[in-house]
């Protein structure tokens, strides 16, 4: 039973990653597994996407604000722009601009002149790049 649930956490986390984070990036990601990354990797999507992302008390796009406002404060830029970017994806744009203002007060109006900085960059990398679909930079 307990592989039975361990099964079912990967393969509704394997979904939920991606819808959020997009097929393009997610099949990256699995391209760039090895014997080294593939066990961390397999325990990320069980139990962070898995177990954590698909509990029904609070919606994807709450999610992604709160991980967005997490990775502020830790200043992890690189799992930022990834939400950044799969959020755009979703038309969240406006809801980006209210996060940027709340971790302002939240997190230090230093640390979000730098997400600002990385988001502002982000876009104008994005308006360069029209062709190419967002979730797939």
């Amino acid at each position: 039973m307990a592989q039975d649930s361990h099964k079912d956490s990967y393969e509704d986390g394997m979904k939920v990653r991606r819808r959020v984070l997009g097929d393009a990036w997610v099949d990256r990601s699995l391209a760039n597994r090895n014997d080294f990354n593939a066990e961390i990797g397999r325990q990320i999507t069980s139990h962070v996407w898995g177990d954590i992302w698909t509990r029904p008390a609070i919606d994807l796009k709450t999610r992604r604000f709160m991980t967005l406002s997490i990775m502020i404060a830790l200043r992890a830029w690189a799992e930022f722009r990834l939400h950044v970017r799969s959020g755009l994806a979703t038309g969240d744009l406006v809801h980006m601009r209210e996060l940027r203002v709340s971790g302002a007060i939240l997190s230090g109006r230093s640390l979000v002149r730098v997400g600002n900085t990385q988001l502002s960059g982000l876009l104008r990398r994005i308006r360069r790049n029209r062709s190419r679909p967002v979730a797939a930079c």
